[in-house]
């Protein structure tokens, strides 16, 4: 489960349980109501599907949300290199170095004489975050 304070707009999520979109649908964040509660459940987001002709936004609780895993395939959509174990994508100068147990980078700005760790992420979204403070496009194409 995400925490509505680690959600901006625009980002991309999938869905983990079943709403009024299918288990395993890719969104992207529309609202976010982080105030709204309801026993365990807290904050409230609405949703548009990314691979859908419906371009309406549905409101789930955020226990149904997680992150879409960075997977080398969806790097290379969205023009990263891979290079000596690391991952570059050159006119941003973002690097991201897979962590030793494969379950994310660690992600980075500069070049091979500055480098400057961010943090270790493992799900699209904290890749648009980065991304965005850099002040560069968040879009990204989800297969």
């Amino acid at each position: 489960m995400i925490k509505p304070e680690d959600l901006r707009i625009g980002d991309l999520v999938m869905i983990s349980h079943g709403c009024m979109f299918p288990k395993g649908t890719m969104c992207a964040v529309t609202e976010i109501h982080p105030d709204k509660e309801f026993g365990y459940k807290k904050g409230v987001v609405s949703l548009s599907a990314i691979n859908d002709n419906d371009d309406r936004s549905w409101g789930t609780w955020l226990c149904n949300v997680d992150g879409i895993p960075i997977t080398p395939e969806i790097l290379k959509n969205n023009g990263f290199d891979m290079k000596d174990d690391s991952v570059v994508y050159a006119k941003r100068k973002v690097g991201l170095k897979p962590l030793p147990d494969n379950k994310g980078y660690e992600a980075g700005i500069g070049n091979s004489i500055f480098y400057l760790k961010i943090g270790d992420i493992q799900y699209v979204h904290e890749l648009q975050h980065i991304l965005w403070v850099l002040g560069y496009d968040t879009e990204l194409k989800i297969k």
